[in-house]
C-alpha cells in the first residue's frame, strides 16, 4: 500500500479482537521502527515499556480513561480490550523536554501496526502516578503516552471536509465510529506575495530578547505610544528558543530598532519603577554598511 492508503488505515481503535494477540515480538519490531524516527537535538531521550501479558494488560488498562467525547461510555469491555500496550516514557536524565519527540514515535508505531495487520489508539488520558506506581517505574522516567494495541473489532469511518467543531467524532445506531476530518484547502493558510516582508528594513529585528508576558505587553504599549510598532513573541514562536517555554520576546522592524531601542531607554529612565525595567535588551546588528566603514552604531 501506498503512504496516504496506510494514513488513511492507520484510524484510533478503541475496541479489538482477542485473536490474533499481539505479541511481545511484534512490539519489539514496532519499536526498532522509532530508532529511525526525528528525534529533537537528536537527545533520543524516548524509552518503552512493553505489556503483552493479560496481568500486565489489565493492570495498565485501570489507569486508562477513554474517549471523552463518548460520554456514555466508560472504555472498552472485557473481550474487546487490547491485546498488548506500549507505554512512551522519557528519560529526564537524557533531557528534561521531550518536545513532538513521543507524537513522532506514536505515529509511526501505529503506522507500523497497521502495516502488520494490526491497530491501536494514542492515550494520553492516564492516571500517571497511579501507572507509575504499578509499574514500579524509577523516578526518571515520565510517563508520556500509551499507546493500546490490537486487532481491530470496530469500523472507522472518515467524513471528509467536516468540521470537528459540533462533535470531535460519534458513534452511530450500528456502533460505527465517524470520525470528521477538515478539508485541506480549511488547512491552508494562504498570505499574499505582496504582504510578505521582502525589504531587508522590514525584517524582524529583536528589541528584547527575554521578558514575561506582562513586561511584553507594557513595553508594546508604551511604543505604540511613540508611532513605534512593535510585537511580542512567545517562546515557541521564535527561532533558536528551545528550552526558553515561557520567555516573551518583542520584536520591531530593522528600520525601527535604533528609535525604539532608545526610547525604551529613555523610558526606563524616566519611570525606574516599570516592571520592565530590568529585561534584557537585545542589541542591534551592524549592517553590511557599517562593517565596511567601521564607523560605530550610535
Amino acid at each position: 500500500m501506498n503512504l496516504e492508503d496506510l494514513l488513511t488505515r492507520t484510524r484510533s481503535f478503541r475496541r479489538f479482537r482477542q485473536e490474533p494477540a499481539v505479541g511481545e515480538g511484534t512490539l519489539i519490531e514496532l519499536v526498532s521502527l522509532t530508532r529511525l524516527c526525528a528525534s529533537a537535538g537528536n537527545r533520543q531521550p524516548l524509552k518503552y515499556v512493553l505489556s503483552s501479558s493479560p496481568e500486565r494488560n489489565a493492570a495498565i488498562f485501570a489507569h486508562l480513561r477513554w474517549a471523552a467525547a463518548l460520554r456514555d461510555w466508560p472504555g472498552p469491555a472485557e473481550g474487546e480490550r487490547p491485546t498488548a500496550y506500549i507505554v512512551v516514557v522519557g528519560d529526564t536524565r537524557i533531557a528534561k523536554d521531550f518536545y513532538c519527540d513521543h507524537g513522532i514515535a506514536a505515529q509511526t508505531i501505529l503506522l507500523g501496526a497497521t502495516e502488520r495487520g494490526f491497530g491501536g489508539c494514542m492515550i494520553a488520558s492516564i492516571d500517571r502516578e497511579g501507572l507509575a506506581q504499578t509499574l514500579n517505574l524509577p523516578t526518571r522516567f515520565e510517563i508520556l503516552l500509551v499507546l493500546a494495541l490490537g486487532a481491530p473489532a470496530e469500523t472507522v469511518v472518515l467524513e471528509h471536509g467536516k468540521s470537528p467543531e459540533e462533535a470531535p467524532y460519534w458513534r452511530d445506531a450500528n456502533g460505527v465510529h465517524h470520525v470528521p476530518k477538515r478539508s485541506v484547502e480549511e488547512l491552508i493558510l494562504r498570505i499574499p506575495e505582496e504582504s510578505l516582508l521582502t525589504d531587508d528594513q522590514s525584517r524582524p529585528e529583536t528589541l528584547v530578547s527575554l521578558a514575561t508576558e506582562a513586561e511584553a505587553a507594557s513595553i508594546v504599549t508604551a511604543l505604540a505610544e511613540r508611532g513605534i510598532e512593535a510585537t511580542a513573541l512567545e517562546g515557541a514562536a521564535f527561532a533558536g528558543t528551545i528550552g526558553l517555554d515561557g520567555a516573551v520576546q518583542v520584536v520591531v522592524k530593522r528600520a525601527d530598532l535604533a528609535r525604539a531601542k532608545q526610547a525604551l531607554e529613555e523610558l526606563q529612565k524616566e519611570v525606574s519603577d516599570l516592571d520592565w525595567s530590568e529585561v534584557d535588551v537585545g542589541q542591534a546588528e551592524e549592517s553590511d554598511e557599517d562593517q565596511e566603514t567601521g564607523e560605530e552604531k550610535p
